[in-house]
Parts: structure tokens; sequence; C-alpha cells
């Protein structure tokens, strides 16, 4: 017998906050972020990001994430190759992100992503 559909509410998902890294912090305000990944996902990783309002920089994995809900912009700094350029991102962005890309997140609202990776 082949296995069950599964499903799962994107928006109720219960996710536990940590704080970010201090070095990734870009303002005073403590900021957080949670990780869901999905059980039994096919090739490369899936799962649900959150993070709290505040800022942080990060350095990207090849990535596609539609977002679900909150408000933030996106930074992706001229480096390595890539163009800077600035993203507003909103509920039902879908955004590609490259392997390497160094990125500032200004969350204004709480924001939730699925996400894609390899």
């Amino acid at each position: 017998m082949r296995p069950a559909a599964t499903a799962h509410n994107a928006l109720d998902l219960p996710l536990t906050h940590h704080p970010v890294e201090p070095a990734q912090c870009l303002g005073e305000e403590p900021t957080t972020t949670a990780l869901y990944e999905l059980p039994d996902a096919p090739a490369g990783a899936v799962g649900l990001w959150e993070m709290s309002v505040g800022a942080m920089q990060d350095v990207e994995e090849d990535e596609y994430f539609l977002v679900i809900v909150g408000t933030a912009t996106l930074k992706v700094l001229a480096s390595h190759g890539f163009a800077a350029q600035e993203l507003e991102l909103v509920p039902g962005s879908l955004i590609r992100l490259h392997a390497g890309m160094r990125t500032h997140w200004q969350v204004h609202t709480t924001l939730r992503k699925l996400y894609l990776s390899r």
C-alpha cells in the first residue's frame, strides 16, 4: 500500500523562534527566526521559515520561496558578481535566491515563507 497524503496548514503550524546569531543582527531589536522542515520532502529541503520584526544579514543558498504572510524589504548586496537589488516582499511574492548572495532582511511585519532549496 502506498503512503497516505499529508496535509499541513502553513499559517497555523506553530514554529519555535530562536534569537538570530549576534554576527547576523543588523539592528538593536532582538530578532528571531524559526524553521520547520517538512518531513519526507523530495530531493532538497522544503519547509517554513519565519522571522520576527527586525533586521539581519545572511548568505543565501539556492532557494525558491513564496511569502505566505508578512512584509519585508530584502536587499541583495552587490558582491561576488551579483548586482544590487531591493525587493519588497508581500504575501504572494515568489523569489529566487542564488547560492552566495549576501542579503539584508528588514522585516516590517512577521514574515513566514515556504521555501524549496537544494
